[in-house]
């Protein structure tokens, strides 16, 4: 699996083989479909969103707001415009622990992951917030996964997991954890785990989760 962008599909969802008798699994398959052209449409909507940012006349936006622009580029794999307002939130609050975990997430996306360590790690320092903390130590996770150290990245997600106070932020541990079982060759548990992260991100509405 390669890239940043959360990814719950497995080997069934991108390229299914159903054999004659699978009409659970085709039933799957076939709901996966849906859910990815609904989220094609939340893609768009997010890019209008983000469009209706930048044009917005005043340039010396609030923090939220360019916190907000960064969250919206990253959704849309733009990593040098997120950076862009990261860098433009940062100048106002330095030491906002959710400003720089955006930005490793960006330097994550854009393959740097020095850089990405420093601004998670910085990010992880700087806030008691048990949720955000949470949110970090997934993004922590998913920096091992990527730097090859599969041992911290699991541990690393396992912890995100029993801290965080969201599904999206338990998820997103998950999902550091079924990359690990792929990694691994252990089909058969990956497919289990994606299937259940699946099934949970649909009954709590996280459609970003499922990317």
């Amino acid at each position: 699996i390669v890239g940043i962008t959360r990814d719950f599909r497995h080997a069934t969802d991108t390229d299914p083989v159903a054999e004659p008798g699978d009409g659970d699994l085709v039933g799957l398959v076939h709901h996966g479909r849906d859910r990815r052209a609904r989220l094609i449409g939340d893609r768009n909507g997010q890019r209008i969103a983000l469009d209706r940012i930048n044009r917005q006349a005043n340039v010396m936006r609030p923090h939220q707001k360019r916190r907000e622009a960064a969250e919206r580029a990253l959704g849309l794999g733009e990593a040098n415009e997120a950076l862009r307002w990261c860098e433009s939130a940062a100048s106002i609050g330095p030491e906002d622990a959710t400003t720089s975990m955006l930005m490793g997430r960006a330097f994550m996306q854009l393959g740097d992951l020095v850089a990405a360590r420093v601004s998670l790690q910085k990010a992880q320092s700087s806030t008691e917030d048990e949720e955000i903390r949470a949110r970090v130590i997934a993004e922590l996770a998913e920096l091992s996964y990527l730097g090859g150290d599969l041992k911290a990245a699991a541990e690393q997600a396992k912890d995100a997991i029993e801290r965080a106070e969201t599904l999206s932020t338990r998820l997103s541990g998950r999902n550091t954890l079924g990359k690990i079982l792929l990694a691994e060759a252990s089909w058969d548990a990956a497919d289990v785990h994606f299937t259940e992260d699946l099934l949970a991100a649909s009954q709590g509405g996280e459609s970003v989760a499922e990317l």
